[in-house]
This record gives C-alpha cells, structure tokens and sequence, in this order.
C-alpha cells in the first residue's frame, strides 16, 4: 500500500475472504497482515489521512464494520503491554497527590452545631455525587491506547469519529518501510515511533531513489556503453560510487567530444518524438530539461522549474562575449 490512499485494501480483503470465501476471522486477518505491506513516502498530510467515519460508514457500511472490530481487538491485544508501560511510568513519575475537598464557609457563625452539621451533610452529598475514584492506572492506559487507535476523535471538532488509515495500514500490514535510510529513521525515532516501540521488528527501510540500473543502464544505452568502456567494466551500474572512476576523463578533450555526440544523439531522438506528437520543432541547440510526472505544488518538481527559469534569465541577461564563452 503506497500511502494511504489504498488503506482500504485492509478492509476490503477482510470483506472478500470472510464474505465471499467464508473464512474465519483469524484466518482471514493472518492472510491479510500476511499480504499486505506499508510504504509511506511523506510525512505530508496527505500520506497520513484521516477519513470521517461518517463519510465511511456511509459509503462502505461492511468495511466500517471491520475496521471496528480491528480496531478493538488491536486495542485489546496490546492492552497488557501498553498497561506495564503505564504502570512502569506512574511508578517513576508518581501523579501528586489530589487538593483537599472544599470545605463551604460558615457565613452564619451564630448558627453553631447546627451549621456545622449541615456542612457536613453537604460535603458527604458532594462527595457521593462526586461517584467512585477512578482508577489511574486504567485511565491512564485508554489514554495512551489511543495513541494507536485506528478510530479516534477529530481534534479540532470534538465528537467527531475519525478513521486514522495510516494506523489501519500499519496494524494491517507484515512490514511497514519509508524510501530512504533517513526517513525509514524518522518513522521510527517520530511519525509512528509508539508503533515501532511495539513492533520494531516490522520496520524496515527500501531506498526509492533514481537508480543507476533504471535511468542509466536501461534508458540510456549509448551514455551506459560510454562509461563501461571508459571504466573497463560494468559494475558501477551495482555500486554506483565506481562513477568516480570518470572523474580523470574530465580533462580528456576525446572523451567529453564522444560525451556530448551521445547527449545529441539522445536529444535527436526526445525532438523527433516530441515533433510527432505535437508538432512543434525542438532546436538541439537548445537546453533540455524534461519533466516526467505530474507538477506538484510543494515538491522539487517546481523547484526544478524555477531554476530552469532563473537559468534562462542569468543566460539572456549575460553579455554577448561572456555568453559565448560560457557555450564553450
């Protein structure tokens, strides 16, 4: 499940293999925490959402109805541990002690006994009013269960049931990652630190960058054979710091001539597609910058757009002679 969007797998597949196959409920749940795996990509809300229960009962009656159930035995299965954990806490950190009750002011001191009595009559009602203590271990733990609970309560409009589908997708799935060391790290130290704290062995990481075997070796050909020819060997498309090895052809008038005939050559091939399908001509001249993906608001994509913006402008506004040195 890639964010949150598809939390509903975890549901759904209940649904099917109860429903439609007849199952059990553990057996179904062990098959579902078996198939399904978490990748969060952002700690942006949008990778974190929130569905109203309202909304979601509304829509898919049979689901909420198993997010329900998930819910409450998740809490349950955990309660034990979260319960020690409290109990450990309060020990070390014990509550102060509760103010003594308020006692009402005899405003009428020549009532004597009979005032007095009376105030101790009230204060017996208060306190029976008041009903039994609570206890502050167990007030404590539903407190801190909700720190996991699937269903929990919006903050910002009390009463209001939330479905938090990035807890349903953790308690749902075998294996939970982030797409980089550092921000597998930061689901584990921040975002879902409670969970790791009880589950660590369902972190993992799995680095989703731009990978030399991708966007290199595959969809660069000519570049890839370029490089394997100049460092002797392919194996830099498995450890991609063999790259340093280019770093004496820097200074190598024949190899950046066969660098930049390949760079053409690719450019040749973008034009001609672009040509075809929208029939505008592409100067091979020209700097190519391509996008592939949707822009979004907030990430590098308008970044990259802004700086080819300001790239062009440092370049129109150089001097004549300084511009064509730089083209140099």
């Amino acid at each position: 499940m890639n964010d949150t969007h598809p939390t509903c797998a975890v549901s759904e597949l209940m649904r099917l293999l109860i429903d439609e196959q007849g199952l059990s409920w553990d057996k179904a749940w062990s098959i579902t925490t078996r198939c399904l795996a978490f990748t969060n990509h952002t700690v942006m809300p949008e990778a974190l959402e929130k569905w109203p229960v309202a909304v979601f009962k509304k829509l898919l009656p049979r689901n909420y109805e198993i997010v329900v159930r998930v819910d409450a035995e998740w809490r349950a299965s955990i309660r034990p541990r979260v319960e020690e954990d409290v109990k450990a806490f309060l020990k070390a950190n014990p509550p102060p002690p509760p103010p003594p009750p308020k006692k009402t002011e005899d405003k009428k001191a020549s009532a004597g006994a009979a005032s007095s009595s009376s105030s101790s009559s009230s204060d017996s009602d208060d306190a029976a009013e008041a009903g039994p203590a609570v206890d502050p271990v167990w007030a404590a733990t539903e407190d801190a269960l909700d720190r996991y609970g699937i269903l929990c309560e919006n903050p910002w409009a009390p009463g209001v049931k939330l479905i938090n589908m990035a807890h349903l997708a953790i308690v749902g799935s075998s294996a939970v990652n982030g797409v980089a060391a550092i921000h597998s790290q930061i689901l584990k130290d921040d975002l879902f630190k409670d969970f790791y704290a009880l589950q660590p062995e369902k972190f993992q990481n799995k680095t989703n960058g731009v990978t030399p075997r991708r966007w290199l070796a595959f969809c660069n050909p000519g570049e890839a054979a370029l490089i394997t020819e100049a460092l002797g060997s392919d194996a830099w498309i498995k450890d991609a710091s063999k790259l340093s090895g280019l770093k004496p052809f820097a200074d190598d008038a024949a190899f950046r001539k066969r660098w930049a005939a390949v760079k053409l050559e690719n450019k040749a091939r973008l034009a001609t597609k672009v040509k075809e399908l929208t029939g505008v001509d592409m100067p091979l001249t020209s700097m190519f910058d391509v996008q592939i993906k949707r822009i979004h608001e907030y990430k590098r994509q308008l970044m990259n757009v802004l700086s080819v913006i300001a790239r062009y402008q440092e370049i129109k506004a150089m001097p004549a002679a300084e511009r064509k040195v730089s083209r140099k």
